[in-house]
């Protein structure tokens, strides 16, 4: 989809490059040529795995990377801020922590939605996760875990979670992309 002239799984990367990640990976359904495409003309890399288990891509491409610690950001969510990328992800970078997001509950806008997570919990999530929402899912395995040390990020600012700015349908896309042009007109 398009969002001010740009694929939306660009200016989602875009955002993603600004959170201060070490490394941006794309995980992509094996042979989504189109995609992949697009991340690699930012330069950013592409990791495969299957299309049904989602989970198993994120462990594959955490092995490819090397990463001790792992972010998890969907591609439909294009207005996603890189300060509260950056917030979650520090929150795991500090220790002590194998699991934070900003939905547990949530109180951010949906789009805005992002965890971080271990390369440990990770893994333990690969081998013990076994139902197909968990697989396709990626962390609720890990959010029920009660053996993980989990914390969450709150906004701080009431009524921000009843926005919707995550584009699951046509009428979701109009509403991100009129925000889109509100917010940079030009």
């Amino acid at each position: 989809m398009d969002l001010g002239g740009f694929p939306m799984v660009e200016v989602v990367l875009s955002r993603c490059l600004s959170a201060g990640a070490d490394e941006v990976i794309l995980a992509v359904p094996d042979h989504d040529l189109e995609l992949a495409a697009v991340a690699r003309a930012m330069g950013i890399r592409v990791s495969y795995g299957p299309e049904d288990n989602v989970l198993a891509r994120y462990v594959w491409a955490a092995r490819a990377s090397k990463a001790d610690i792992i972010m998890r950001i969907t591609a439909d969510c294009p207005l996603i801020e890189p300060k509260v990328m950056s917030a979650v992800l520090g929150v795991v970078k500090r220790g002590g922590v194998d699991y934070c997001s900003n939905v547990m509950p949530r109180s951010f806008e949906k789009g805005l939605d992002c965890e971080a997570f271990t390369r440990w919990a990770l893994e333990l999530a690969g081998k013990k996760a076994t139902t197909k929402y968990d697989r396709e899912h990626v962390t609720p395995w890990i959010q029920r875990n009660k053996r993980l040390n989990k914390i969450n990020v709150e906004s701080g600012e009431p009524g921000r979670a009843d926005i919707n700015w995550s584009v699951d349908t046509a009428e979701d896309l109009e509403v991100v992309r009129l925000e889109w042009a509100r917010r940079y007109p030009e």
